[in-house]
Protein backbone atom coordinates (compact mmCIF):
# COMPACT_ATOMS: atom_id res chain seq x y z
CA UNK A 1 0.00 0.00 0.00
CA UNK A 2 3.01 2.76 1.02
CA UNK A 3 4.56 1.44 -2.64
CA UNK A 4 0.91 2.30 -3.83
CA UNK A 5 1.40 5.79 -2.74
CA UNK A 6 4.49 6.48 -3.10
CA UNK A 7 3.98 5.72 -6.95
CA UNK A 8 0.67 7.44 -7.42
CA UNK A 9 1.96 10.45 -6.15
CA UNK A 10 5.53 10.65 -8.08
CA UNK A 11 2.94 10.03 -11.56
CA UNK A 12 0.85 12.59 -10.32
CA UNK A 13 3.70 15.23 -10.24
CA UNK A 14 5.38 14.16 -13.12
CA UNK A 15 1.87 14.40 -14.78
CA UNK A 16 1.53 18.29 -13.49
CA UNK A 17 4.67 19.01 -14.56
CA UNK A 18 4.14 17.92 -18.30
CA UNK A 19 0.52 19.60 -18.64
CA UNK A 20 2.83 22.99 -16.82
CA UNK A 21 4.84 22.97 -19.74
CA UNK A 22 2.28 21.90 -22.37
CA UNK A 23 -0.38 24.89 -21.00
CA UNK A 24 2.19 26.92 -19.53
CA UNK A 25 0.69 27.30 -16.38
CA UNK A 26 3.05 28.46 -13.63
CA UNK A 27 0.34 27.10 -10.94
CA UNK A 28 0.33 23.46 -12.36
CA UNK A 29 4.50 24.06 -12.23
CA UNK A 30 5.01 24.83 -9.20
CA UNK A 31 2.76 22.51 -7.49
CA UNK A 32 4.33 19.91 -9.68
CA UNK A 33 7.78 21.21 -8.07
CA UNK A 34 6.14 20.74 -4.46
CA UNK A 35 5.03 17.55 -4.72
CA UNK A 36 9.05 15.88 -5.99
CA UNK A 37 10.11 18.16 -3.17
CA UNK A 38 7.91 16.61 -0.56
CA UNK A 39 9.14 13.08 -2.25
CA UNK A 40 12.38 13.99 -2.34
CA UNK A 41 12.68 15.24 1.42
CA UNK A 42 11.04 12.09 2.91
CA UNK A 43 13.43 9.85 0.86
CA UNK A 44 16.15 11.71 2.84
CA UNK A 45 14.41 11.41 6.00
CA UNK A 46 13.81 7.78 5.24
CA UNK A 47 17.63 7.55 4.51
CA UNK A 48 18.67 9.02 7.53
CA UNK A 49 16.48 7.26 9.96
CA UNK A 50 18.49 4.17 9.24
CA UNK A 51 21.78 5.51 9.65
CA UNK A 52 24.18 6.42 12.51
CA UNK A 53 22.30 3.74 14.59
CA UNK A 54 24.31 1.65 17.31
CA UNK A 55 22.86 -1.90 18.16
CA UNK A 56 23.47 -4.40 21.39
CA UNK A 57 21.90 -7.88 21.25
CA UNK A 58 20.60 -10.21 24.57
CA UNK A 59 19.91 -13.62 24.39
CA UNK A 60 19.49 -15.99 27.26
CA UNK A 61 23.26 -18.56 26.85
CA UNK A 62 20.99 -21.56 27.55
CA UNK A 63 17.13 -21.95 25.57
CA UNK A 64 15.90 -25.55 25.48
CA UNK A 65 14.77 -27.64 22.31
CA UNK A 66 11.29 -26.10 21.35
CA UNK A 67 10.81 -23.84 23.67
CA UNK A 68 9.75 -20.03 23.14
CA UNK A 69 13.14 -17.90 23.26
CA UNK A 70 13.11 -13.78 23.94
CA UNK A 71 15.94 -11.93 22.48
CA UNK A 72 16.39 -8.10 23.75
CA UNK A 73 17.60 -5.39 20.93
CA UNK A 74 18.55 -2.11 22.50
CA UNK A 75 19.20 0.75 20.14
CA UNK A 76 21.11 4.00 20.15
CA UNK A 77 21.73 7.04 17.38
CA UNK A 78 24.55 8.10 17.17
CA UNK A 79 23.24 11.32 15.62
CA UNK A 80 21.63 14.31 18.16
CA UNK A 81 18.29 13.87 15.28
CA UNK A 82 14.71 12.79 15.68
CA UNK A 83 13.90 9.91 13.77
CA UNK A 84 10.56 9.01 13.12
CA UNK A 85 9.64 4.92 14.27
CA UNK A 86 12.11 2.00 12.65
CA UNK A 87 11.56 -1.49 12.66
CA UNK A 88 14.44 -4.51 13.47
CA UNK A 89 14.32 -7.50 11.65
CA UNK A 90 17.08 -10.43 13.55
CA UNK A 91 18.91 -12.17 10.65
CA UNK A 92 19.07 -15.72 13.07
CA UNK A 93 21.21 -18.38 11.71
CA UNK A 94 19.81 -20.72 9.04
CA UNK A 95 20.56 -23.94 10.75
CA UNK A 96 18.51 -23.23 14.00
CA UNK A 97 14.99 -23.05 11.87
CA UNK A 98 13.48 -20.64 13.73
CA UNK A 99 9.16 -20.79 13.63
CA UNK A 100 6.72 -18.51 15.15
CA UNK A 101 9.39 -15.10 15.00
CA UNK A 102 7.67 -12.41 16.16
CA UNK A 103 7.93 -9.00 15.26
CA UNK A 104 9.32 -6.28 17.16
CA UNK A 105 8.06 -3.80 18.75
CA UNK A 106 9.08 -0.15 16.37
CA UNK A 107 11.41 2.22 17.96
CA UNK A 108 12.29 5.89 17.45
CA UNK A 109 16.29 5.58 18.70
CA UNK A 110 17.48 8.28 20.91
CA UNK A 111 20.73 9.82 21.61
CA UNK A 112 20.92 10.95 25.12
CA UNK A 113 19.36 7.39 25.90
CA UNK A 114 19.02 3.46 25.01
CA UNK A 115 15.52 2.46 23.44
CA UNK A 116 14.85 -1.22 23.94
CA UNK A 117 12.72 -3.44 21.63
CA UNK A 118 12.81 -7.16 21.11
CA UNK A 119 10.95 -10.66 19.35
CA UNK A 120 10.58 -14.26 20.14
CA UNK A 121 10.85 -17.60 17.98
CA UNK A 122 10.48 -21.05 19.01
CA UNK A 123 14.22 -23.08 18.69
CA UNK A 124 14.11 -26.36 16.15
CA UNK A 125 17.42 -27.44 16.35
CA UNK A 126 19.98 -28.65 19.15
CA UNK A 127 23.08 -26.78 19.23
CA UNK A 128 25.41 -24.04 19.57
CA UNK A 129 24.63 -20.69 17.70
CA UNK A 130 26.25 -17.69 17.16
CA UNK A 131 24.99 -14.53 14.98
CA UNK A 132 25.14 -10.94 14.83
CA UNK A 133 24.05 -9.65 11.59
CA UNK A 134 20.26 -7.25 11.89
CA UNK A 135 18.39 -5.29 9.24
CA UNK A 136 16.68 -2.07 9.99
CA UNK A 137 13.79 -0.52 8.29
CA UNK A 138 12.92 2.50 8.43
CA UNK A 139 10.63 5.10 7.28
CA UNK A 140 9.68 9.04 6.53
CA UNK A 141 7.39 10.92 8.82
CA UNK A 142 4.22 10.08 6.59
CA UNK A 143 5.24 6.61 5.76
CA UNK A 144 5.81 7.28 2.24
CA UNK A 145 9.31 5.39 1.37
CA UNK A 146 11.05 2.99 2.94
CA UNK A 147 14.41 2.33 3.59
CA UNK A 148 16.39 -0.03 4.96
CA UNK A 149 20.11 -1.18 6.17
CA UNK A 150 22.48 -3.43 7.65
CA UNK A 151 24.07 -3.23 11.25
CA UNK A 152 26.62 -5.45 12.85
CA UNK A 153 26.09 -5.90 16.75
CA UNK A 154 28.57 -7.92 19.24
CA UNK A 155 28.43 -11.36 18.30
CA UNK A 156 25.64 -13.32 20.81
CA UNK A 157 26.16 -17.19 21.73
CA UNK A 158 23.31 -19.04 22.71
CA UNK A 159 22.86 -22.66 23.04
CA UNK A 160 20.14 -25.04 22.27
CA UNK A 161 20.14 -27.63 24.67
CA UNK A 162 18.12 -30.89 23.67
CA UNK A 163 15.14 -32.25 26.31
CA UNK A 164 14.46 -35.77 27.25
CA UNK A 165 12.39 -37.80 25.44
CA UNK A 166 10.82 -40.84 26.97
CA UNK A 167 12.54 -44.17 25.90
CA UNK A 168 10.53 -47.27 26.56
CA UNK A 169 12.62 -50.09 25.92
CA UNK A 170 13.90 -52.91 28.28
CA UNK A 171 17.32 -53.03 28.83
CA UNK A 172 19.59 -56.14 30.34
CA UNK A 173 20.56 -56.60 33.76
CA UNK A 174 24.28 -55.70 34.58
CA UNK A 175 25.42 -58.40 35.70
CA UNK A 176 25.50 -58.32 39.10
CA UNK A 177 26.58 -54.34 39.67
CA UNK A 178 23.48 -54.04 40.53
CA UNK A 179 21.08 -52.73 37.15
CA UNK A 180 19.18 -55.07 37.95
CA UNK A 181 18.25 -53.39 41.20
CA UNK A 182 18.09 -50.13 39.58
CA UNK A 183 15.58 -51.42 37.02
CA UNK A 184 13.41 -52.94 39.17
CA UNK A 185 13.57 -49.78 41.29
CA UNK A 186 14.43 -51.77 44.70
CA UNK A 187 17.50 -49.41 45.14
CA UNK A 188 15.09 -46.50 45.97
CA UNK A 189 15.43 -44.89 49.05
CA UNK A 190 17.22 -41.72 51.02
CA UNK A 191 20.24 -43.29 51.52
CA UNK A 192 22.92 -42.16 54.04
CA UNK A 193 25.49 -40.38 51.94
CA UNK A 194 24.90 -36.71 50.81
CA UNK A 195 26.13 -35.56 47.93
CA UNK A 196 24.24 -32.76 46.82
CA UNK A 197 21.64 -30.42 46.54
CA UNK A 198 18.14 -29.88 44.40
CA UNK A 199 15.29 -27.74 44.83
CA UNK A 200 12.79 -28.64 46.97
CA UNK A 201 9.52 -30.28 45.45
CA UNK A 202 6.38 -31.23 47.00
CA UNK A 203 6.71 -34.20 49.53
CA UNK A 204 10.03 -33.95 50.33
CA UNK A 205 11.07 -34.20 53.93
CA UNK A 206 11.79 -30.65 55.69
CA UNK A 207 14.25 -32.20 57.58
CA UNK A 208 16.42 -32.79 54.68
CA UNK A 209 16.55 -28.77 54.05
CA UNK A 210 20.00 -27.85 53.62
CA UNK A 211 19.67 -24.22 55.19
CA UNK A 212 22.69 -22.72 54.23
CA UNK A 213 22.12 -23.37 50.17
CA UNK A 214 18.70 -22.09 51.02
CA UNK A 215 20.05 -18.83 52.87
CA UNK A 216 22.49 -18.48 50.22
CA UNK A 217 20.24 -19.18 47.38
CA UNK A 218 16.91 -17.33 48.23
CA UNK A 219 15.00 -20.52 47.42
CA UNK A 220 14.30 -23.99 49.37
CA UNK A 221 16.55 -26.73 48.92
CA UNK A 222 17.10 -29.76 49.83
CA UNK A 223 20.02 -32.72 50.42
CA UNK A 224 20.00 -35.48 47.99
CA UNK A 225 21.47 -38.69 48.91
CA UNK A 226 23.05 -41.85 47.45
CA UNK A 227 20.60 -44.82 47.17
CA UNK A 228 23.23 -47.41 47.78
CA UNK A 229 23.15 -48.83 43.75
CA UNK A 230 26.24 -50.31 42.90
CA UNK A 231 24.97 -49.80 39.03
CA UNK A 232 27.24 -48.47 36.59
CA UNK A 233 26.35 -47.68 33.04
CA UNK A 234 28.89 -45.92 30.02
CA UNK A 235 26.53 -44.42 27.02
CA UNK A 236 28.14 -44.13 23.57
CA UNK A 237 26.25 -41.72 21.32
CA UNK A 238 26.87 -42.37 17.55
CA UNK A 239 29.84 -39.44 16.43
CA UNK A 240 30.12 -40.39 12.43
CA UNK A 241 28.62 -38.63 9.82
CA UNK A 242 26.60 -40.75 8.58
CA UNK A 243 24.44 -42.00 11.43
CA UNK A 244 23.21 -38.29 11.36
CA UNK A 245 20.11 -38.69 9.31
CA UNK A 246 17.85 -35.79 8.54
CA UNK A 247 14.24 -36.50 8.33
CA UNK A 248 12.78 -35.72 4.76
CA UNK A 249 11.28 -33.45 3.83
CA UNK A 250 11.46 -31.02 6.78
CA UNK A 251 8.85 -30.66 8.84
CA UNK A 252 7.10 -27.11 8.31
CA UNK A 253 6.30 -26.89 12.32
CA UNK A 254 7.39 -28.46 15.35
CA UNK A 255 11.37 -29.60 16.20
CA UNK A 256 13.45 -31.14 13.39
CA UNK A 257 15.03 -33.99 15.37
CA UNK A 258 17.82 -35.82 12.93
CA UNK A 259 18.60 -39.51 14.40
CA UNK A 260 21.52 -38.42 16.29
CA UNK A 261 19.43 -35.50 18.17
CA UNK A 262 16.65 -38.05 18.78
CA UNK A 263 18.84 -40.17 20.18
CA UNK A 264 20.22 -37.28 22.56
CA UNK A 265 17.13 -37.04 24.12
CA UNK A 266 16.89 -40.77 24.80
CA UNK A 267 20.07 -40.30 26.12
CA UNK A 268 18.87 -37.77 28.57
CA UNK A 269 16.03 -39.83 29.28
CA UNK A 270 18.14 -42.85 30.57
CA UNK A 271 20.62 -40.73 32.55
CA UNK A 272 17.83 -39.48 34.08
CA UNK A 273 16.35 -42.60 35.03
CA UNK A 274 19.58 -43.79 36.10
CA UNK A 275 20.57 -41.10 38.53
CA UNK A 276 17.33 -40.71 39.83
CA UNK A 277 17.62 -44.51 40.54
CA UNK A 278 20.83 -44.38 42.33
CA UNK A 279 23.05 -45.64 39.42
CA UNK A 280 26.21 -44.17 38.23
CA UNK A 281 25.75 -43.32 34.74
CA UNK A 282 29.14 -41.50 32.24
CA UNK A 283 29.33 -40.58 28.64
CA UNK A 284 32.85 -41.65 28.13
CA UNK A 285 33.13 -39.44 24.90
CA UNK A 286 33.36 -36.05 26.57
CA UNK A 287 33.56 -36.72 30.53
CA UNK A 288 36.34 -39.17 32.32
CA UNK A 289 34.12 -40.11 35.71
CA UNK A 290 30.00 -39.79 35.87
CA UNK A 291 29.52 -35.86 37.52
CA UNK A 292 28.36 -36.07 41.09
CA UNK A 293 26.26 -33.33 40.92
CA UNK A 294 22.23 -33.11 42.11
CA UNK A 295 20.43 -35.72 39.77
CA UNK A 296 18.46 -31.91 37.77
CA UNK A 297 22.09 -30.82 37.60
CA UNK A 298 23.27 -33.94 36.24
CA UNK A 299 20.73 -34.62 33.49
CA UNK A 300 21.42 -30.45 32.60
CA UNK A 301 25.08 -30.72 32.38
CA UNK A 302 24.89 -33.34 29.81
CA UNK A 303 22.09 -31.46 27.97
CA UNK A 304 24.84 -28.77 27.68
CA UNK A 305 27.24 -31.29 26.64
CA UNK A 306 24.89 -32.50 24.09
CA UNK A 307 23.77 -29.65 22.26
CA UNK A 308 27.65 -29.17 21.46
CA UNK A 309 27.79 -32.77 20.11
CA UNK A 310 27.87 -32.41 16.17
CA UNK A 311 29.34 -36.04 13.98
CA UNK A 312 31.43 -35.45 11.62
CA UNK A 313 32.94 -37.04 8.51
CA UNK A 314 36.29 -37.11 10.35
CA UNK A 315 34.99 -39.44 12.59
CA UNK A 316 34.34 -42.94 12.87
CA UNK A 317 32.06 -44.70 15.67
CA UNK A 318 34.02 -47.99 15.72
CA UNK A 319 37.50 -46.52 16.81
CA UNK A 320 35.86 -43.79 19.38
CA UNK A 321 34.21 -47.07 20.79
CA UNK A 322 37.39 -48.70 20.98
CA UNK A 323 39.37 -45.40 21.92
CA UNK A 324 36.98 -45.80 25.51
CA UNK A 325 38.03 -49.58 26.13
CA UNK A 326 40.01 -49.69 28.74
CA UNK A 327 38.08 -47.60 30.79
CA UNK A 328 34.84 -49.20 30.73
CA UNK A 329 34.94 -51.19 34.03
CA UNK A 330 34.43 -55.42 33.68
CA UNK A 331 30.33 -55.96 35.16
CA UNK A 332 29.62 -52.00 34.30
CA UNK A 333 26.75 -51.66 31.35
CA UNK A 334 27.65 -50.25 28.05
CA UNK A 335 25.15 -48.65 26.38
CA UNK A 336 25.28 -47.94 22.81
CA UNK A 337 23.22 -45.98 20.34
CA UNK A 338 23.12 -47.60 16.36
CA UNK A 339 21.24 -45.51 13.86
CA UNK A 340 22.90 -47.26 11.21
CA UNK A 341 24.38 -50.98 10.15
CA UNK A 342 28.10 -50.93 10.47
CA UNK A 343 30.18 -54.27 10.94
CA UNK A 344 32.84 -52.77 12.58
CA UNK A 345 30.88 -50.54 14.84
CA UNK A 346 29.88 -54.32 15.92
CA UNK A 347 33.14 -55.56 16.48
CA UNK A 348 33.60 -52.78 18.63
CA UNK A 349 30.40 -53.80 20.88
CA UNK A 350 32.05 -57.59 20.79
CA UNK A 351 35.35 -56.13 22.02
CA UNK A 352 33.52 -54.89 25.21
CA UNK A 353 31.53 -58.32 25.52
CA UNK A 354 35.06 -60.01 25.63
CA UNK A 355 36.00 -57.51 28.10
CA UNK A 356 33.31 -58.76 30.68
CA UNK A 357 31.03 -55.75 30.06
CA UNK A 358 27.32 -56.09 29.31
CA UNK A 359 26.21 -54.19 26.16
CA UNK A 360 23.02 -53.05 24.81
CA UNK A 361 22.95 -51.97 21.53
CA UNK A 362 19.95 -49.60 21.10
CA UNK A 363 19.18 -49.94 17.03
CA UNK A 364 17.00 -47.21 15.14
CA UNK A 365 15.36 -47.88 11.89
CA UNK A 366 16.46 -45.12 9.96
CA UNK A 367 13.93 -45.33 7.51
CA UNK A 368 11.40 -43.57 9.65
CA UNK A 369 13.91 -40.46 8.97
CA UNK A 370 14.72 -40.97 5.14
CA UNK A 371 13.14 -43.96 2.77
CA UNK A 372 15.93 -44.48 0.99
CA UNK A 373 18.49 -45.54 4.20
CA UNK A 374 16.27 -48.55 4.52
CA UNK A 375 19.47 -50.95 3.18
CA UNK A 376 21.47 -49.04 5.65
CA UNK A 377 19.38 -49.23 8.80
CA UNK A 378 20.57 -50.75 12.24
CA UNK A 379 17.13 -52.67 12.52
CA UNK A 380 18.11 -55.17 9.68
CA UNK A 381 17.41 -58.78 10.38
CA UNK A 382 21.25 -59.21 9.19
CA UNK A 383 22.38 -57.02 11.67
CA UNK A 384 20.48 -57.57 14.40
CA UNK A 385 21.88 -61.11 13.89
CA UNK A 386 25.60 -60.45 13.83
CA UNK A 387 25.11 -58.09 16.92
CA UNK A 388 23.56 -61.48 19.21
CA UNK A 389 25.93 -63.43 17.58
CA UNK A 390 28.58 -61.15 18.86
CA UNK A 391 26.92 -61.16 23.17
CA UNK A 392 25.54 -58.10 22.67
CA UNK A 393 22.00 -57.40 23.58
CA UNK A 394 20.36 -55.88 20.58
CA UNK A 395 17.16 -53.65 21.61
CA UNK A 396 15.02 -52.13 18.82
CA UNK A 397 13.91 -48.86 19.33
CA UNK A 398 10.14 -48.82 18.84
CA UNK A 399 9.35 -47.50 15.59
CA UNK A 400 8.87 -43.54 15.06
CA UNK A 401 5.27 -42.18 13.50
CA UNK A 402 6.03 -39.02 10.93
CA UNK A 403 4.72 -36.91 13.61
CA UNK A 404 7.29 -38.07 16.12
CA UNK A 405 9.94 -37.07 14.15
CA UNK A 406 8.45 -34.55 12.01
CA UNK A 407 7.69 -35.59 9.63
CA UNK A 408 4.72 -33.94 7.94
Amino acid sequence: MRRIATLALTMSAVFLAIVAVLINSPALFYMSTALIGTLGLARLQAYWSVRSLRFERFAPPVAKLGQTVRIEIVAWSERKVRRPLIYVRDILPSRLHAIDVGPSLPIAPEFSRPIRTGYSFVARRRGVYRWQQLIVYGTDAMGLITMNGGFSTPPVEMTVAPIPIPLNVELPTGGGWGMSEMSSGQNRGSGVEPYGVREYRPGDSLRYVHWASTARRGQLLVKEFESGSQGKAVIFIPSDADSDIEPKPLPKEGVIYSTVDWICGHALSLLETFVRQGASARFPQWEGEASRSAASERVGEAALAMARWRPSATQNYADDLRAHLSTVEAGAMVIAFVAVANDDVAAALGEFVRRGATVAALVYATEDWDPKFASTSAQSPGFLSQLNGLGVHAVRVPSLTGREVGVG
